[in-house]
């Protein structure tokens, strides 16, 4: 309301009650100082907050001209923008980066992890042992973060460079220190940044293989981790809930259904489901979109008491190496369930290396395992009355089923 509307307006209310006029004006008097002083703070502040700005404004200034002045001394940013981005694409792709969990001492940070570059000579040829141990000894894991470091070298390769989230998951190989650190980072992604990962690194324990119950928190995390990388399917396309990670742990299978159930009476017919551990549904096969599965190094550590241990097969174990992949061993179940994959590097490693043991390790006794584990999971046979991963059941052998006799 304006001041003259507001006068008016009491003036017609007081009509007649002079005492009250008298004290409004007072009182009008009090508000108009107090709005004078209001304003002149105001405006007091106001040019402390232009004066701060203009300052700022000629610092950042400065700053740019001896950034200018600096780079303009630079070999590589005289160079063409074209050639200068084929460089960027070459910086930001093919690097490790070593993911840390941070443990609660560290819980100061505002990340649940810390992000190293890699110093293994031997780069992506390098084991898959955690960092500061084998062939990665002096790779970082407790210092401040310091991965990508090539974006600290000056302003402007920083904003040539493509932009750090879309390269991130899809241009570096993301190397974890276990298995439990490599399911507590990638499951806690957004499904389109779990999705873009093209290569995962992390070791495994040499217990692992010996392990017949599947409560050990090492051996959920490696069942988590296989057998999400092992469906090579978009998960759009399958109708899952992306936002629910401890579903998209679970074990997938297709299979041919003919059940019937009250509330679809039309359902008198074969159709294809798609299962994630106890639960599944219609799935149109013909809508699937393949999503190809990450490059995965997996190193399994192997100890000095393992050269001298043997196995014994009794009815209640398995082999843990065995060549045979008939009844694989628990640890095994998921592995397996990559099929037409190339991407597999499973190797052993020595956590008290000697010189010869650095890095890889070549372990006689287990090379013929290895060699058939690579077999196993590229060469399996995919026809077409096999189209998709038909099992029948979460853990089920493709190549013994087969659509022909349904």
């Amino acid at each position: 309301m304006l001041r003259e509307d507001l006068e008016a307006t009491v003036g017609e209310i007081l009509q007649g009650h002079d005492d009250l006029i008298q004290e409004y004006q007072r009182i009008r008097i009090h508000f108009d100082e107090r709005e004078d002083f209001e304003m002149a703070r105001i405006q007091i502040e106001e040019a402390k907050k232009e004066a701060l700005r203009k300052i700022a404004s000629v610092e950042r200034q400065a700053a740019h001209i001896r950034a200018c002045e600096a780079q303009s001394k630079s070999a590589l940013l005289r160079l063409p923008r074209e050639i200068r981005d084929t460089i960027w694409n070459d910086v930001v792709q093919g690097n490790i980066v070593h993911i840390s969990r941070i443990r609660v001492e560290d819980a100061s940070s505002s990340s649940s992890f810390k992000y190293h570059s890699c110093v293994a000579t031997e780069g992506l040829k390098s084991s898959a042992c955690p960092a500061g141990e084998g062939d990665h000894a002096l790779c970082a894991r407790t210092s401040r973060s310091d991965f990508p470091s090539y974006r600290l070298v000056c302003k402007q390769m920083n904003l040539e460079l493509p932009e750090a989230r879309a390269t991130f998951f899809a241009k570096n190989a993301l190397h974890f220190d276990n298995a439990e650190d490599a399911e507590h980072f990638i499951f806690g992604l957004k499904e389109r940044d779990r999705a873009a990962i093209t290569h995962v690194r992390f070791p495994v324990s040499y217990t692992l293989a010996m392990k017949d119950l599947i409560l050990d928190m090492e051996f959920k995390a490696w069942e988590a981790i296989m057998n999400y990388f092992s469906c090579p399917w978009a998960r759009a396309t399958l109708h899952l809930d992306e936002d629910d990670s401890e579903f998209l742990k679970k074990p997938w299978y297709f299979y041919y259904s003919s059940c019937y159930y009250h509330e679809n009476r039309d359902r008198m017919y074969k159709k294809w489901q798609v299962g994630f551990g106890d639960t599944s549904w219609d799935i149109d096969i013909a809508s699937l979109r393949y999503k190809a599965e990450p490059k995965i190094d997996i190193g399994m550590e192997y100890p000095e008491s393992a050269k001298a241990t043997r196995f014994r097969l009794c009815a209640r174990s398995h082999a843990p190496f065995s060549t045979q992949f008939d009844n694989p061993p628990p640890w095994l179940r998921s592995l397996l369930k990559f099929r037409q994959y190339s991407g597999l590097n499973f190797h052993f490693w020595a956590p008290d290396p000697t010189s010869e043991e650095y890095g890889i390790l070549r372990v006689p006794r287990h090379e013929a395992f290895v060699e058939a584990l690579q077999e196993e999971v590229s060469r399996s046979e995919i026809g077409p009355w096999k189209i998709v991963e038909f099992r029948r059941k979460p853990f089920g052998n493709p190549d013994r089923a087969s659509l022909r006799n349904l």
